[in-house]
């Protein structure tokens, strides 16, 4: 039997159905917990808000 487009087509979808799968099996199978860094965290004891803004709704209707 020959090759035909509409095999090839088959085959395609086939393989996009086998990688979906494949995807969601790995998907549920991870791990519920974050990956665990070796790097230290940094100490933090003071909060630095000098370069932070707020914005509320109210705010945002203003700018509009």
């Amino acid at each position: 039997m020959g090759d035909t487009k509409r095999g090839r087509e088959r085959k395609g979808q086939k393989k996009r159905e086998q990688r979906i799968r494949q995807e969601i099996d790995e998907t549920l199978d991870a791990d519920d917990e974050p990956p665990v860094s070796d790097a230290e965290s940094p100490e933090v004891t003071e909060t630095d808000l000098e370069n932070v803004s707020v914005v509320t709704g109210k705010d945002e209707e203003e700018a509009a």
